[in-house]
């Protein structure tokens, strides 16, 4: 069996005045569906949609200035996936390099 791609997925996070998207690690667990691999932000600094170990829906999004990237949408039952799962990872090799990350907690 051969190692899960791991991917940067892009995280909306709520408490922010402008939308902001925090890009995380995520492996690739079924088609269209990653599990959160970063560890949680800490609360006094940021709140991320969803936390680490969940596994969420992506879908290919442009953000502003054109960049494309996988944003999470939802979350994903876990039951619907085989957890071995090893079809192609068509977005695996896409990154949203131009998106401005969010600012670091001081």
């Amino acid at each position: 069996m051969g190692m899960a791609a791991t991917v940067q997925i892009f995280v909306y996070m709520p408490d922010e005045a402008v939308d902001t998207w925090r890009p995380v690690e995520a492996e690739l667990v079924a088609l269209g569906v990653y599990r959160i691999l970063s560890p949680d932000p800490d609360p006094d600094c940021e709140v991320w949609e969803f936390r680490s170990g969940e596994l969420v829906r992506c879908e290919e999004r442009a953000f502003q200035g054109g960049q494309v990237g996988l944003v999470a949408t939802g979350r994903a039952k876990p039951s619907n996936y085989n957890r071995h799962w090893s079809g192609p990872a068509r977005w695996a090799v896409r990154t949203a390099s131009g998106v401005a990350p969010a600012a670091q907690c001081q």
